[in-house]
């Protein structure tokens, strides 16, 4: 058997973990009404639940194939954050960021946000 690609598939790298903060999961990619591509995900730490938990967002604005510096979309002061669904309708971007405590329950102490942005997320 032999395998073949489409020409238009392509890796682009849009972050990476490190050494002492590996994490990254739970990625979320939306297009935007301005075309632009939307990509968010859980990063920091060495583990889930952890309390350096955060919520990392990126945007392309050529199809994916280069992608802005990763800026912290989520944070929280005591908790961790994940943001496990995003989607977007016309100019809004609908997040759901959740929080939850290192150590905890987490069925009892998961709370769930949402957030949106009016502008195709430029704020």
């Amino acid at each position: 058997m032999s395998l073949s690609f489409a020409p238009e598939l392509f890796t682009a790298k849009v972050a990476m973990g490190t050494d002492t903060d590996p994490i990254m999961l739970e990625a979320n990619l939306c297009r935007l009404a301005d075309g632009s591509l939307f990509l968010s995900w859980t990063g920091d730490g060495t583990a889930e639940p952890q309390e350096c938990n955060r919520s990392y967002f990126s945007k392309s604005y050529d199809h994916g194939r280069t992608w802005e510096t990763p800026t912290v979309l989520f944070a929280h002061p005591r908790k961790g954050i994940f943001t496990p669904e995003s989607f977007s309708v016309g100019n809004r971007i609908f997040t759901f960021p959740c929080s939850y405590y290192e150590g905890s329950n987490f069925a009892q102490d998961c709370h769930s946000y949402i957030s949106v942005s009016e502008d195709s997320g430029r704020t």
